[in-house]
Formats: C-alpha cells, sequence, structure tokens
C-alpha cells in the first residue's frame, strides 16, 4: 500500500469530519445535519476502506482495527444525532468520538509509516 493512498483516505475522513463538525457549530440550537450521519459503509473513507483498502491489504491487522475504529466513530455520530437536545449525554459521546477520531488518525499513520512507496 503507498503512503499516497492512505493519505488521499485520510483527506476523505478529514474532510467529513470537518463537514459534521461544521454542522454542530453552525447550528447552535443543537440541531445536526442528519444527512452527514451516513453509516460507516456509506461515507468516502468506508467505501474506499470496504472496497479497496480491505481487499487488497486485508492481511494487516491494522486495516480490520481501521474497519472497527471507523464503525465505532459513526455509532458515536449516530448518538449524538440521536440525543440533541440531551446535552449532557452529547457530551459524552463527543468525548468517545473524539477519541475515536484519534485512534483512526494514529492507525492511518501506523499504516502510512510502514507504507510501500
Amino acid at each position: 500500500m503507498s503512503s499516497k493512498i492512505i493519505c488521499n483516505a485520510r483527506k476523505k475522513h478529514e474532510q467529513w469530519y470537518s463537514l459534521f463538525m461544521n454542522s454542530l457549530m453552525e447550528h447552535g440550537n443543537g440541531q445536526i445535519d442528519e444527512a452527514l450521519a451516513i453509516t460507516h459503509d456509506d461515507c468516502e473513507f468506508g467505501k474506499w476502506l470496504n472496497e479497496t483498502g480491505l481487499k487488497q491489504h486485508g492481511s494487516l491487522l491494522e486495516m480490520h482495527e481501521l474497519a472497527r475504529v471507523h464503525r465505532d466513530l459513526h455509532l458515536h455520530v449516530c448518538n449524538i444525532v440521536g440525543r440533541q437536545g440531551m446535552h449532557l449525554k452529547s457530551r459524552l459521546e463527543f468525548g468517545r468520538l473524539e477519541q475515536s477520531k484519534d485512534q483512526l488518525t494514529d492507525l492511518l499513520d501506523k499504516l502510512e509509516i510502514n507504507a510501500e512507496d
């Protein structure tokens, strides 16, 4: 796997995450653009992960961990969307979302370091 492929996958994830967080900031009344709370299989990163990442590099343990963390990240997003207006529980979920985002980024870093260029 080349570092360029991983970099492109990272950009897809960061782009979606930025759109989601911007939606939270723009909707100060607790409303979130639910179109951004798509499943882990339907986002651009998830499509890459399923169609390319796991198929071509499924022998790497980091790829399977990446899939799990990515699934968890979207679960936290769905929980946040489902708890709009329940600020205390949403804050806990935001912490979990940030943790999943950081784990996903760390795994991409590991894959990029070990990538064949």
